[in-house]
């Protein structure tokens, strides 16, 4: 099952949501981001949250539409983000978009993007209006070219990746070394119909962007 997770972020950061990428997702909402999916006419499976970011009268409209929600009280150990992940992490999943969990508050952002480790399969991604973000393991991956999202980096998520080689690219590498704080690895391109990424050690962040002039 492919899932999709609507948190409240910034409305500036969202993605379409009717984009091909989410085709045949089931869809849940993370407080504030159940109102946004209601407004797109999109009904969520499952809602999660302590509903702290809408007014009353639009708690009692998300209320009214039959969904089912895990209600929370604003004070409580984890966030409803993750509450959710949890959740989707107990059911059989072939992906999980995150959808809202960037912009506004810099310590959501960071937060939102190191649940990412949560799914050891690498099956949780990040996705905003510029980005699409993933973790990557030691191992071989592919990953196609887009034009929507032309530039292809790789930020380290562990202290250091050993053994990293990127084929098809503008600036290929063979078994390098990228450690916190390099930039070796920002802005590449994919030249051919996809790129090879091999790991040895360590984790990475993949990140296919565009600049925020292109959409």
């Amino acid at each position: 099952m492919k899932f999709a997770i609507l948190a409240g972020g910034p409305d500036a950061h969202l993605p379409d949501l009717n984009d091909p990428l989410f085709t045949d997702v089931q869809w849940i909402g993370v407080d504030r981001g159940t109102l946004i999916l209601l407004q797109h006419h999109i009904y969520p499976i499952k809602a999660f949250g302590d509903f702290d970011s809408v007014s009353n009268e639009e708690r009692r409209y998300i209320a009214d539409q039959e969904i089912d929600i895990d209600y929370f009280q604003p004070e409580k150990d984890y966030t409803d983000l993750e509450i959710a992940l949890n959740w989707v992490l107990e059911r059989p999943h072939e992906v999980c978009y995150i959808v809202g969990a960037t912009g506004g508050r810099l310590d959501h952002t960071l937060i939102n993007v190191q649940m990412l480790i949560k799914n050891a399969s690498g099956k949780f991604l990040l996705v905003d209006a510029q980005n699409i973000v993933t973790l990557l393991y030691p191992g071989a991956y592919t990953v196609r070219k887009s034009t929507r999202f032309p530039y292809l980096s790789l930020v380290a998520f562990s202290a250091a990746i050993t053994g990293l080689t990127i084929e098809g690219v503008k600036y290929p590498l063979q078994r390098a070394h990228l450690q916190w704080g390099s930039s070796l690895c920002i802005s590449n391109e994919i030249l051919d119909e996809e790129a090879k990424i091999t790991i040895e050690e360590g984790i990475v962040f993949c990140i296919q962007s565009k600049d925020a002039k292109a959409f």
